[in-house]
C-alpha cells in the first residue's frame, strides 16, 4: 500500500487495479488519517490543509468555550481576546505542521527513512531490498530496512520468519539483527526464524552463514542444509545437519510439511499459516504426534486430516475454527 499511495502523492500514474485497491483501503477511516499524515509528509501542507485543521481544531474546542453561553462574561468575550485566541490557535496549528512536515522530514530523510513491511498472520510477502536482495516473509512477520543502505554496512532487523537469498557484496556485509541473535553474510540463501516467545533458527540453503547468539556471545558458521536453533525457555543451543531440507524452507513454496509434530505445534503454526484463531472444546492428546505434507493446500483440507488423526469435529467460522 505505502507504494501506492507514494505514487499516487507523487502523481504517478497509477493502474487500474491500483486506483481499485486505494479506494478499497481508504474505506477505512483510520487508514484515511494515515493517507492525510503520508500527504503532508511528502507533500506538505496546502492551504485547504490548513483550514481543514483550524476547522477540526474550533470544532473541538468552541462546545468548551460556549457550553456556559448563558453566562453573559462568556457571551460578550472583548473583540481583541476573540482575535488573540484565534491568532494563538493559527501560530500552533502553523509551528505544528511547519515542524512535522519541514524539520522533521528533514531530519529524518537526512538520517535514511527507514522502511517497515509487515505481513499480516494470513498473509506472505515476498519483496525486493535496496540492494536487490529478495526476501519473503512469512506470515505474522516485520522486517524494518533502511530505504538505502550505508556504504559500508546493509542492516536489517527481522521479527518473526523470513527468507532471505542475499545478493553478493564482498564490501558490505549483510546482517540481521533478531531477539536472540544476529546474523551475518556476504551473498547466500537461508532462513531465519524469531517470533517472540518462541524458539528462534538459522538454517542456510547455500553459501555460509554466522550466527552470533546473544545469551553466551558464541559463534556458529554454517554451511549448506546446516541448522542452528536456540530455544531461550530451556536455554538450548543445537547445531545438527537437515534431513529433510523442506521442513525449513518449504513453507516459501507454500508447502506446509511435519515430522512428528504434536497437535499444540500444529495448531499454533495453523493460526498464522491461514490467519484463524482456534477454538478448542475438547481435550486433545497433546502427546500424540503426526507426519503430513500438503502443497498449498486449503484449510478445511488440513483440518479434516487432522481430525481424522485426533478424532474430532470441527466447525470453521469465518477467521474461527471450532474444535468440538
Amino acid at each position: 500500500m505505502e507504494e501506492i499511495i507514494i505514487k499516487q502523492l507523487s502523481k504517478e500514474r497509477l493502474s487500474g487495479e491500483e486506483k481499485e485497491t486505494l479506494e478499497r483501503w481508504l474505506d477505512d477511516p483510520n487508514n484515511v488519517k494515515i493517507y492525510n499524515q503520508m500527504k503532508l509528509s511528502i507533500n506538505g501542507p496546502t492551504q485547504e490543509d490548513f483550514e481543514e485543521m483550524m476547522g477540526e481544531v474550533w470544532n473541538d474546542l468552541s462546545p468548551h468555550v460556549y457550553q456556559k453561553n448563558k453566562l453573559s462574561r462568556v457571551r460578550h468575550f472583548p473583540d481583541w481576546l476573540k482575535i488573540a485566541a484565534t491568532v494563538l490557535l493559527v501560530s500552533f496549528i502553523g509551528a505544528f505542521v511547519y515542524f512535522q512536515s519541514t524539520n522533521a522530514f528533514k531530519e529524518v530523510a537526512t538520517d535514511r527513512l527507514v522502511i517497515e513491511k509487515e505481513s499480516l498472520l494470513g498473509q506472505k510477502l515476498t519483496f525486493l531490498l535496496p540492494d536487490g536482495s529478495s526476501v519473503k516473509l512469512n506470515a505474522g512477520s516485520k522486517l524494518i530496512f533502511p530505504e538505502q543502505f550505508d556504504a559500508n554496512s546493509r542492516e536489517v532487523r527481522l521479527i518473526g520468519e523470513a527468507f532471505f537469498d542475499v545478493k553478493k557484496d564482498s564490501q558490505r556485509p549483510f546482517r540481521i539483527n533478531t531477539q536472540d541473535f544476529n546474523v551475518e553474510v556476504l551473498g547466500t540463501s537461508f532462513n531465519v526464524k524469531a517470533y517472540p516467545n518462541d524458539a528462534s533458527s538459522v538454517a542456510v540453503k547455500t553459501g555460509k552463514v554466522s550466527v552470533e547468539l546473544f545469551s553466551d556471545d558464541t559463534r556458529f558458521l554454517l554451511d549448506p542444509n546446516e541448522i542452528v536453533s536456540y530455544t531461550p525457555s530451556a536455554d538450548k543451543v543445537e547445531k545438527y545437519t537437515l534431513e529433510d531440507v523442506q521442513l525449513i524452507f518449504g513453507w516459501t513454496d507454500k508447502q506446509l510439511i511435519y515430522n512428528n509434530s504434536n497437535i499444540e505445534h500444529i495448531l499454533k503454526d495453523l493460526s498464522k499459516w491461514y490467519g484463524v484463531e482456534f477454538e478448542i472444546k475438547r481435550t486433545l492428546n497433546k502427546s500424540k504426534t503426526i507426519s503430513g505434507r500438503y502443497d498449498n493446500p486449503p484449510l478445511i483440507e488440513v483440518m479434516e486430516s487432522l481430525s481424522f488423526a485426533y478424532d474430532f469435529e470441527f466447525v470453521i467460522e469465518k477467521n474461527k475454527v471450532i474444535i468440538k
